[in-house]
């Protein structure tokens, strides 16, 4: 059982740590600079955007209202937590009427 978890680790591992080893930032092209930069932005939208349409079953309308009012409120506000918070209050509150 350790041998399999220390295999998982190291095969986890390398991935991550290897790009730092092969590439050093500072060489890089700013286009790929750039291009580096907005993909963990990219990969949040694409895991949250699914879900948050689908967040209150048989009731999209509601999800897609939550959406925008925590993205109206991302606009505004900044951060995460009052975003968030919004939506949850806003689903409630639209959920009781």
């Amino acid at each position: 059982m350790k041998l399999l978890i220390i295999g998982m680790a190291t095969v986890t591992i390398i991935p991550r740590v290897l790009p730092f080893y092969i590439f050093e930032i500072d060489r890089l092209p700013k286009v790929v600079k750039n291009f580096l930069e907005c993909i963990p932005y990219t990969v949040l939208g694409a895991l949250i955007f699914p879900g948050a349409l689908n967040g209150i079953v048989n009731e999209p309308v509601i999800s897609i209202i939550c959406l925008v009012v925590a993205a109206v409120v991302a606009w505004f506000k900044g951060g995460i937590v009052f975003p968030i918070m919004s939506a949850i209050l806003t689903a409630v509150f639209l959920n009781l009427f």
